[in-house]
């Protein structure tokens, strides 16, 4: 099965930036520990695995990998997905929810497809626009 992985970059200081790949169940603990947008994903692919990892395991790695934020010693997988059985419930439905289907990537292709038809009118008409004001886009038309 196909399992979606980020590529990130993390702004750690203004010297440090660090390149990461990380599993998308992986990405909210990640934007926990380092927030207001010090995390910024550069695009995603996929990996090929035979399983996905036991959510109680990968929850317990994480919090180990991750680890405490100073001064409250909130463990970073809480503040993303919960304490406890809910939050590797929550961790549960992310993990399966990374699994790559034709179905979510036909829906994707569509709102992209939906994006760039609407922006594509919105430009047409801005252009419209400036040529019935008399000012043309381009003044070699």
């Amino acid at each position: 099965m196909k399992i979606t992985v980020y590529n990130v970059v993390i702004d750690r200081d203004k010297m440090t930036k660090v390149s990461k790949q990380v599993w998308a169940w992986e990405l909210p603990i990640l934007q926990s520990k380092f927030p207001g947008g010090l995390v910024k994903v550069n695009g995603s692919t996929f990996v090929e695995r035979d399983s996905l990892p036991d959510p109680e395991n990968e929850f317990i790695r994480l919090q180990e990998m991750y680890g405490q934020e100073e001064g409250t010693n909130i463990p970073y997988t809480h503040i993303a997905y919960d304490r406890d059985q809910k939050g590797m419930s929550l961790m549960a439905k992310a993990i399966k929810g990374s699994v790559w289907s034709d179905k979510a990537a036909k829906a994707k292709a569509a709102r992209i497809a939906k994006a760039e038809a609407k922006a594509e009118a919105k430009a047409e008409a801005e252009k419209e626009a400036e040529a019935e004001a008399g000012n043309p886009a381009d003044p070699l038309e």
